[in-house]
């Protein structure tokens, strides 16, 4: 079905509103004949190149926008928020959990549906084992990094709960310090502390790296490297690595949050 609408010039059929123009609006119509498309709202005529650039502006303008923080939408809407907020976060909580699960099957099926019957083709066994590791490496990697956040998060959440019920019931509010909470800034400055400062023994630096014997198992020659550069660490045992506070969390056996505030002095 068309439609009829007043043309500069002349009354021209126009075709169904345009779903594969760029801004996707389905105020706009376009003219075969002019080869333009016409805004019903503002009465506009556009080129495809026009409405590109205008595309474009409103993605600029979009990403320009200030994204607040989850602790600055926390102080937005305040206390009534607290428990639609921990419900969201222990349902995130249960389906990475739950990711994690599923990961390893997955991983586990493709061994046995795809990596075993090509066994017999060293070559094409050994690029197509390399491609399965780091996809799930990097799965995995991605649902242990939204897991510690949805804990600190749901911990925070469950925090402020608490205080909230403490003063409806008018009970005294323990006094906070700097010490109490940690900020975004924090976690920053808690990154950005070298790891050769908290390493347990000692470092041989060879240009930009800098290596030794891994800390987390038995360790006979040096597999424990930190990037000096951007400051991270892996261990090409196994054990993985992160960042200066993945490090102190693991080797001290503390939680985000106490690696955090140990490594700002809060």
């Amino acid at each position: 079905m068309g439609y009829i609408v007043q043309g500069r010039n002349n009354l021209l059929l126009v075709d169904n509103p345009a779903s594969d123009t760029p801004m996707q609006n389905k105020q706009l119509f376009y003219f075969k004949e002019e080869d333009k498309y016409f805004h019903a709202h503002t009465g506009e005529w556009f080129t495809e190149l026009e409405l590109e650039a205008l595309d474009n502006m409103e993605k600029a303008w979009r990403n320009s926008l200030p994204a607040p923080t989850f602790f600055e939408l926390l102080d937005m809407f305040g206390p009534e928020c607290y428990g639609a907020v921990k419900r969201r976060l222990s349902s995130e909580k249960k389906y990475f959990k739950q990711a994690f699960i599923d990961e390893h099957a997955r991983r586990d099926r493709y061994y046995k549906e795809i990596i075993t019957p090509i066994v017999g083709d060293p070559e094409q066994y050994i690029a197509t084992e390399e491609m399965l590791e780091h996809g799930h490496k990097e799965a995995i990697a991605f649902i242990q990094k939204e897991t510690k956040r949805v804990r600190f998060q749901l911990y925070f959440v469950r925090d402020l709960q608490k205080k909230e019920a403490a003063r409806k019931k008018g009970l005294a509010l323990p006094v906070e310090t700097k010490s109490d909470r940690i900020t975004e800034a924090d976690v920053m400055v808690a990154k950005q502390v070298p790891i050769e400062t908290v390493f347990p023994g000692k470092l041989r630096k060879m240009g930009s790296r800098a290596m030794a014997q891994c800390p987390f198992h038995s360790d006979r020659s040096p597999s424990f490297v930190v990037y000096l550069n951007t400051n991270t660490w892996h261990c090409f045992a196994g054990c993985e690595g992160r960042d200066t506070i993945d490090f102190v969390s693991k080797i001290q056996n503390v939680s985000f949050l106490e690696a955090v505030k140990q490594l700002c002095h809060k």
